[in-house]
């Protein structure tokens, strides 16, 4: 994870659902049923009747998804998909429905498959030098061109380098440091730490931890309460 997949698609989606009469971003993650993944699809390309719902079993919610769709564009985004059987599941609400455009984003190379070449998109860490300017405009958000000052380039870099490219590493962790004083033994202390998180945790999470651990307690609270929530 962390590799930009679902901030690529919502930047496609928000530029393109102009362009369809009925639009639903759905996220399926690892925990789903597909009965409450079809009534959320049905809620958010409008259907009103949300008492009925409740009461549909997997047939019935597929044969109102069809009469919804029926000769409508419609532009579906189903985020973080696990396995390739959700798809499956799901097909015959869309069979015969020629305006739909289904977009699909996963870490998974099977459900990736389920694309023909031409439409799969691998997306690849960043170079050095991106990941560098991505950090800098994170980390520096303030500062005139986002310039890293000279002092804080060695450790800088280091800490980009931890990162692998992965840019929901290298945001967060400029995120946190932004608000950090610029200054070398400060931001030395902070690598340490993120290398002492590093021997437990892959990057992604080590950053995660790293700024969790960073948060007051009532922010600490906060989140935790709202990780009770599904996505």
């Amino acid at each position: 994870g962390g590799m930009g997949k679902t901030t690529l698609v919502t930047n496609v989606y928000e530029r393109e659902k102009v362009n369809f009469t009925a639009h639903a971003w759905i996220v399926v993650s690892q925990t789903y049923t597909v009965e409450a993944l079809l009534r959320k699809l049905l809620r958010k390309i409008g259907y009103m009747e949300q008492a009925n719902l409740a009461d549909m079993d997997v047939h019935d919610l597929k044969g109102k998804l069809k009469e919804k769709l029926k000769d409508r564009k419609c532009l579906i985004v189903l985020d973080d998909v696990w396995d390739k059987k959700v798809y499956f599941q799901m097909q015959d609400a869309f069979q015969n429905l020629q305006e739909i455009r289904i977009i699909i984003t996963t870490r998974e190379n099977d459900v990736a498959a389920l694309a023909t070449s031409a439409c799969r998109l691998k997306l690849q860490p960043l170079n050095g030098t991106d990941a560098f300017e991505l950090f800098c405009r994170r980390a520096f958000y303030n500062k005139k061109e986002h310039k890293c000052p000279n002092e804080l380039e060695k450790v800088a870099t280091s800490i980009v380098d931890r990162c692998h490219g992965l840019p929901l590493a290298i945001v967060t962790i400029g995120s946190l440091l932004s608000s950090r004083r610029p200054v070398e033994y400060v931001w030395n202390h902070m690598y340490n730490r993120f290398r002492a998180e590093l021997v437990n945790n892959d990057h992604v999470r080590a950053i995660l931890n790293l700024s969790y651990h960073d948060l007051s307690g009532v922010l600490r609270s906060c989140f935790l309460y709202c990780a009770l929530f599904p996505e």
